[in-house]
């Protein structure tokens, strides 16, 4: 059985769409089973959507982006946008919903967490928690070798936050959390 943090899904191809307003402004999300929240934008992505702090020069990351939400959001508030996610479909639904949103600073890519990738000043994630703690517990490890020096994590997270609050405080120097829709919204620099 494939889950939607595999590489390849197995659910039928069957593509809807969401619409959703976000800050004021309307989007448009081209979704399809196999991916995570096909069926509306969950409060987690939106809790990190509407309390994620970003500046117009930044280059920012949403890594496991999905169909793309957090980075097309994004990237109408910073200079520009990298979204990962190694779900083949997902990656093919962003893309989507970058031109359909008309994003001209934002791209996509397929693969496993970091791999491959430079630094940024900002990363994003709405992390799958459902694929356990080690694959969580490796974004938020790893992260700090793809920030620059004065950047940051912004993670949301409803489970085990203790657990992440732990692993961000031995990887950043502060860490703060901001709560809204149930959910843990943490930043880390």
């Amino acid at each position: 059985m494939s889950h939607y943090y595999s590489e390849n899904v197995t659910a039928p191809f069957k593509i809807g769409r969401i619409n959703e307003t976000i800050l004021g402004k309307d989007y448009h999300f081209d979704v399809a089973p196999g991916v995570f929240s096909s069926k509306k934008v969950d409060k987690g992505t939106l809790a990190l959507c509407e309390l994620m702090e970003l500046d117009r020069n930044n280059k920012v990351l949403d890594i496991g982006c999905g169909y793309g939400v957090i980075g097309i959001v994004a990237s109408s508030y910073v200079s520009q946008v990298h979204m990962r996610d190694i779900n083949k479909r997902a990656v093919y639904l962003a893309k989507r919903n970058i031109k359909l949103n008309n994003c001209k600073n934002a791209s996509v890519s397929q693969g496993n967490l970091y791999e491959g990738l430079e630094k940024f000043n900002i990363i994003l994630t709405n992390p799958p928690v459902s694929s356990g703690m080690d694959t969580v517990g490796l974004m938020v490890d790893e992260a700090p070798k793809h920030l620059y020096e004065d950047g940051n994590l912004q993670i949301v997270i409803r489970k085990g936050v203790n657990i992440i609050k732990e692993r961000l405080e031995k990887n950043f120097e502060k860490v703060n959390i901001k709560k809204k829709y149930g959910y843990n919204v943490i930043f880390a620099s």
